[in-house]
């Protein structure tokens, strides 16, 4: 985990926790790990100043509770015993989250995506698969030779895998490849072909259609900074 402020490596030890009856109920309902998760992030929120709710903050929280307007929100709160200032903390949540991942992780975002930016590449390739090794095995060798297009390939046997369109996969972060489909990536450039692969039983031939660099603009931002609150979130 990043560096961080001593009361924030520390806060998990000292948030109060309900009854012990309350914690018996929330983990039979498999709760206790988000209700846990919660009571972290309202802490995080507090390290941002709170602003003042707008009309439309309020009306976004009615929609999310399924209430008509703030009439019915009043009503539901006093019906659970919440206060005026609860209500707040609820419509500012996702706002005041943001604000304070960003004021407490934002400075490690451009050391993180340097050194795991390949990660977050993203990749096209196209898949044959094949029940017959020897089968993959000629038909590698034919495209080598010129005999015949890995298109020609595609037109034949993409059929074998109805999960992808033409065979292709992508684009997909590296990340999220299978480990060995990964290795693929990393060895062979676009358009080349791999010789025949086992994968998940079958026999493959894989071509890398494309790779297109990870870029740190703001989708690319606000995912690191998620990963990054996830991690000590796990913690």
């Amino acid at each position: 985990m990043s560096s961080l402020p001593d009361h924030l490596q520390k806060l998990a030890h000292q948030l109060p926790l309900p009854e012990i009856a309350s914690l018996s109920l929330l983990a039979k309902a498999e709760l206790l790990r988000p209700y846990l998760q919660r009571l972290l992030l309202n802490a995080l929120c507090k390290e941002i100043e709170p602003a003042q709710q707008s009309p439309e903050v309020l009306q976004l929280l009615c929609k999310r509770l399924g209430l008509a307007d703030q009439a019915e929100l009043d009503v539901w709160r006093q019906a659970l015993g919440l206060e005026l200032a609860d209500i707040d903390a609820m419509a500012s949540f996702d706002t005041c989250l943001q604000l304070a991942t960003e004021k407490i992780w934002g400075h490690e975002i451009p050391s993180r995506f340097l050194e795991q930016r390949s990660r977050y590449d993203q990749v096209v390739l196209s898949l044959l698969r094949f029940d017959d090794a020897d089968l993959a095995q000629e038909l590698y060798f034919q495209v080598r030779e010129g005999e015949c297009s890995f298109g020609d390939l595609i037109d034949t046997y993409a059929s074998n895998n109805p999960q992808l369109v033409r065979g292709q996969m992508g684009p997909v972060a590296l990340q999220r490849l299978n480990p060995l489909l990964a290795r693929v990536v990393e060895r062979y450039g676009p358009g080349e072909i791999t010789p025949p692969l086992d994968l998940d039983g079958m026999v493959h031939l894989i071509r890398v259609e494309s790779i297109r660099k990870a870029q740190l603009d703001e989708v690319m931002r606000s995912l690191l900074l998620q990963e990054l609150r996830n991690e000590w979130l796990d913690e």
